[in-house]
Formats: C-alpha cells, structure tokens, sequence
C-alpha cells in the first residue's frame, strides 16, 4: 500500500493491499489499527506500511475507527478469510482475552503493540506477543524533562514564589494502562528528581481533569474548565501542565492561547506531552508547548515488523535481533526519545 493510499483509506473500515503472495497462495499478514484518525498511528502505519512494501509480504491494514466491536469483526472476517498472523493495536485493551481467544482457537500467531494486554491475557497462548512502550515509560520521560527543565531557573517557573511548583494532570482513560502509567510515573519521576536537588514535591492544582479519548478537543474542554476556575496570571496559577499524549496537549496549548498565554515561549507555561507527533513538534518549535515524550514511527515499525516477519516464517520472534523481551514475560519495549532530542541534556 502506497503512502497516498493511506490518505485516502482514512474513512474506510478497511484498507487492503496485496503485495507478493496471495492469501491463499502464501502467508498473509492482517493488521488492525486502533484508530486511522489518530496522528500517532497514522504516522506508524505509513511507517509500517512501507516496510511491508518492501518485504513483499501480503497484509491488509485494518481501520477499527476506535470501536471495540467493529475490531472484533474484522478479525473474525480476517481469520476466515486465512490469515497466518494477527498484528493488533487493539480498540479496547480490556477485550484483549476476547481477541486472544479468538486467534487461539483458530491457530493463529498473534502480536500485539501499541496497547499493553494484561500479562495473563498474552500468558494464556503460547504464539501470543507484545511490542511496544512501557506503561510507565512516557511518564518516566516527562518527569524528567519537567525536572531537567525546570531545576535550570526554579524561580523563573515557580511564577507566585511560594517555593513549590504547581501543576495540572489532564490524562485520558480511566481504565488504559497506559494513561494509568504516564499519570502516576510523570509526577513520581518529577518528585524524585526535586527530592535529589532539594526542592520540595510539585503540588497538584484541583484533580486530574480527564480527555477521555486522548483527542485535542477534550484536553482543551479540561483545561478550558481548570482556567475557568483558576485564572492565571503572571503571578499566580498553573506552573506546569502533563498531558498524557500530544494531542491532549495541544488542547491544553490553545485553552491557554484563548486567555493570553503560550502564543511563545516569552510568556508560556510548559505543556509538556506524548508522542512527539509532527504537529506537536510545530509548536514546541515555535515555543508554544515545552516538548513531548516521543515515541518515534520509523523505530516502533522495525520493531513490529521484525517480530511479524520472523514469526511468519516459523522464526523465533526475535531470531535475528538484539532485542530482549523484559523478564518473565513475552513483553518487548522500544526506548522513548526526548523532542527536543537536546531538552534532557
């Protein structure tokens, strides 16, 4: 599948190319995309896509429109049809049993990224895998731009003097691992490193506000409901904001334009994100955001597509590689990298 082709399959349920062997003819490879919508998906299909372009392999990209149900019957659809491999981001990280059984009881290998299935769910098939980022990872990337930022010139950030600094938590589902993972790591990572250069803990400004569907226009609903609240000023209120993907943060970044602030990073209170997605990295450019944890496309595909490949020629899933899976588990993590790449040094 050509890269203009993904432009044009976004409002389509499936996406198809058959490059190489047929279905019928040879391995087939079935992928299944959380959400083509997403900017960090899209951008990690594309990358994907060009590899499996390159390889030969025949595969079907597979748009579940974020919609547990609807993933569902395309795996059922794609298992019918023959499928050697199941590669899915899934929908509903808390149907992933559902979605394993389905490829167990068909015989099927099946690679899981993107979301983290539970641990029993991927335990539970043998020819069952995980590639992606830690639950906690991205977190762990945000407290320690928050920290390494600000530590530089604490008084210029704790802007009302009072020798903490105050934050806002706008995080996304209640029941994802991984927003459950960046929310706690971010502050806890932020605090440990305050602990160790003897400024107090960062202290929470209300409760975490909630963008429940990781999009632009819920982080700005949640931050439009902070600022209505809690006015900020040159000398007073928030003085730093986690956001637990990008485009939560870029939601926030316009909620504090609406009221004057962030237009540049002269008078800017630190947005600080996931993903590192390339509108995201227009704006902490341009000063208008302070950086985003990044999860590369062009890295998260050669690690997918390593372990697809190998896995459907009767490889060991990292036959071939330096990768390692985390101990006791069939869990395979690619490293978050910092945009800017300098912002830690």
């Amino acid at each position: 599948m050509k890269k203009s082709k993904f432009l044009l399959a976004l409002t389509t349920i499936v996406a198809a190319s058959f490059v190489g062997c047929s279905a019928a003819g040879g391995p087939m490879l079935e992928h299944f995309v959380y959400n083509f919508s997403d900017p960090q998906q899209n951008a990690v299909m594309n990358a994907i896509g060009d590899l499996y372009e390159t390889s030969g392999v025949a595969y079907n990209f597979n748009d579940s429109e974020g919609k547990q149900n609807v993933q569902n019957d395309q795996i059922d659809n794609a298992i019918q049809k023959g499928a050697t491999i199941l590669v899915v981001g899934m929908a509903d990280i808390s149907s992933s049993q559902t979605v394993v059984n389905k490829a167990k009881n068909a015989d099927i290998p099946i690679l899981f990224y993107n979301q983290q299935p539970h641990k029993d769910a991927i335990d539970s098939y043998q020819n069952c895998w995980f590639v992606g980022s830690d639950s906690r990872g991205g977190g762990l990337m945000q407290g320690e731009i928050a920290a390494t930022t600000i530590l530089k010139d604490y008084d210029k950030y704790d802007k009302n003097g009072n020798g903490t600094i105050e934050y806002v938590m706008i995080r996304s589902d209640l029941s994802h691992p991984e927003a459950n993972g960046r929310t706690e790591a971010s502050v806890t990572r932020t605090n440990e490193l305050f602990t160790a250069a003897g400024k107090p803990n960062i202290v929470q400004l209300g409760t975490d506000f909630l963008a429940d569907d990781w999009s632009t226009n819920k982080g700005k609903d949640a931050m439009d409901t902070f600022l209505a609240a809690n006015p900020v000023t040159d000398k007073s209120g928030v003085e730093l904001v986690f956001c637990n993907n990008d485009g939560i943060a870029i939601g926030a970044m316009k909620s504090l334009q609406a009221v004057g602030w962030n237009n540049d990073a002269s008078k800017a209170i630190p947005i600080i994100g996931v993903d590192a997605t390339a509108e995201a990295q227009t704006y902490i450019d341009a000063g208008q955001m302070l950086a985003s944890a990044g999860q590369d496309p062009n890295t998260i595909a050669t690690y997918v597509s390593t372990l697809a490949f190998n896995i459907m020629n009767g490889k060991e899933p990292l036959a071939g590689t330096n990768y390692t899976f985390e101990p006791n588990s069939k869990n395979l993590f690619f490293p978050y990298t910092p945009y800017p790449a300098n912002i830690l040094d």
